[in-house]
């Protein structure tokens, strides 16, 4: 059953982007209707953040969340820093065309913050998930 939706995701894309050729002599040509379909970004809804240090300064996070559909795509992770905060986005990108079963999807992934943490206190913001941890080195 949910192979439905990714089955149906494949399937649009496939009709979406061809190629043509003028005659058997010449290089294949993308035609106009090749152009990539235009995405559009699905934010998770977090629910739970845990924050577990590791060995040398890494320090791990365990996210659950769902999201609000029934589409079976990779959840992508953007990370970024500024001065003590640290954000991270967790969304899916689909074609805005497509559209999912409406089921919530749960879900559970672990993530690495990039880049060593000096000594000091740090907000996580996760979605709008707000957590302070406190890293001591």
């Amino acid at each position: 059953m949910r192979l439905l939706p990714l089955l149906c995701f494949y399937l649009t894309l496939l009709l979406t982007v061809s190629c043509t050729a003028s005659d058997g002599d010449s290089e294949p040509t993308a035609s106009p209707s090749a152009t990539a379909p235009e995405m559009r970004q699905i934010p998770a809804v977090v629910q739970e953040v845990t924050v577990e240090k590791g060995e040398s300064q890494t320090v791990q996070i365990q996210v659950k969340g769902e999201f609000q559909d029934g589409c079976d795509v990779p959840i992508q992770v953007k990370q970024s820093r500024e001065n003590q905060v640290i954000n991270i986005q967790l969304y899916r990108e689909l074609p805005k065309d497509i559209a999912c079963a409406s089921v919530i999807t749960e879900f559970e992934k672990e993530i690495a913050l990039e880049g060593g943490l000096a000594s000091g206190t740090y907000t996580l913001d996760v979605n709008g998930e707000l957590e302070e941890i406190t890293i001591n080195n």
